[in-house]
């Protein structure tokens, strides 16, 4: 229920509480008790009562949270959003849909300029939807794969998402289906057809063409990982079965890992691996335990008064500092193969093309040569040019399969 007597007034209120709105944004990861909340507004309980009426803030038992409207509001407009939702693209497909229909039949001239200004938003909304969603998808799968510990997890992990990326494209499909043999969308374009419809139109065609070459590329990463794991786990099997017959004292009788490692003098230029392991706080709280530890404690301040004793002058800060730097190199087979697949001209495909760093126009003009002659066989050059910035580029299509 909508508290505030008008849109001012919730405006008003969220600038007047940006601080604290702030300070729950950045915790939206995490649960923040009431105790927590009640010391950073200094016991200032009226205040949380106050914003739990108006439906700002929410409170789940002992926790506290930005209402979730608010919470998404903040997330969708700065992208920061990190759920896929392929379910509210399925949405505006659909509203799309009936947003025609109701175009074609609506007789009442108001009416219709109403439902053709929200085709033009929906359609808007449709290309930054799923442009949101890719990123999304790209951004978890690498994370997934860098940062998850458990090979079960990140199997389960990155197969969502490859469900995620298949819905997507099947999504993309209807879309492209839509214009070309929905009747509806053929009388919308025809009959409200201005400047804004024809550049809503022009985004979301380059939104698809983007969105094809991305989702070509998150397959291939997806299936590059699940295929590390795949070893990894293997791997980690192999070792688990060694493990347990050397604690069972068969590892001897029943393998020939000995006799494999002593034939192998690769492991004699393996660095030495050090492995620490934690007290326990029993045995720290234990006071028969106390000269051992002081034992350890003076050796380790040995060491370091021989080290102090040890120190050479002061480096220079010129030697110090080291500038390094990274190129950033493009998988030229993995770029044609997109090409190929995409279809239409190499220049176009290269100058619209999301490559992960940016590239300058001159850089563009190299790729554009380093692939027009490492793969002239599977290309067609055709007696056609286009010019760009003053530079005349050779019409580059793929051969056709």
């Amino acid at each position: 229920m909508f508290v505030f007597n008008s849109i001012k007034e919730l405006i008003e209120t969220l600038y007047k509480e940006r601080e604290l709105i702030d300070f729950l944004f950045n915790k939206r990861q995490k649960s923040i008790s009431y105790e927590n909340l009640l010391n950073y507004l200094e016991d200032n309980q009226e205040k949380i009562q106050n914003l739990l009426e108006k439906s700002i803030l929410n409170q789940t038992g002992n926790s506290i949270e930005l209402d979730s409207r608010i919470k998404d509001f903040f997330e969708n407009f700065a992208d920061t959003a990190k759920e896929i939702n392929i379910e509210y693209t399925d949405y505006l497909i659909k509203s799309l849909n009936e947003k025609l229909f109701l175009f074609e039949e609506e007789k009442r001239q108001t009416k219709k300029d109403e439902y053709a200004h929200k085709i033009k938003s929906t359609i808007r909304e449709i290309a930054k939807n799923i442009i949101r969603n890719i990123n999304i998808i790209r951004n978890s799968i690498e994370d997934v794969y860098a940062t998850e510990k458990n090979f079960k997890i990140k199997l389960f992990l990155l197969n969502n998402f490859d469900s995620k990326r298949i819905a997507l494209d099947k999504l993309i499909d209807e879309i492209e289906h839509l214009q070309r043999e929905n009747q509806q969308w053929q009388f919308f374009v025809k009959t409200g057809a201005d400047d804004e419809l024809f550049k809503s139109i022009i985004i979301l065609r380059h939104t698809i063409n983007i969105s094809r070459r991305n989702l070509i590329d998150i397959q291939q990463k997806i299936m590059e990982y699940l295929n590390q794991i795949k070893v990894q786990s293997q791997l980690n099997e192999k070792i688990q079965k060694i493990k347990a017959l050397k604690d069972k004292l068969l590892l001897k009788e029943m393998t020939n890992f000995v006799e494999i490692i002593k034939n192998d003098s690769s492991f004699v230029f393996q660095p030495t691996q050090t492995f620490f392991t934690k007290l326990s706080i029993p045995f720290l709280q234990n006071e028969t335990n106390l000269p051992i530890l002081l034992k350890v404690s003076n050796k380790h301040l040995k060491k370091k008064r021989i080290k102090g004793e040890e120190l050479t002058d002061e480096i220079e800060e010129q030697f110090l500092s080291i500038s390094e730097k990274q190129r950033y190199t493009i998988n030229l087979e993995r770029f044609k193969q997109n090409f190929v697949s995409t279809g239409g001209n190499l220049i176009d495909f290269i100058l619209d093309y999301d490559f992960e760093n940016q590239l300058e126009f001159k850089d563009k003009i190299t790729l554009f040569c380093k692939v027009a002659t490492t793969f002239n066989t599977d290309f067609i050059f055709t007696d056609e040019y286009q010019e760009y910035e003053n530079i005349e580029f050779a019409v580059i299509k793929p051969k056709k399969q």
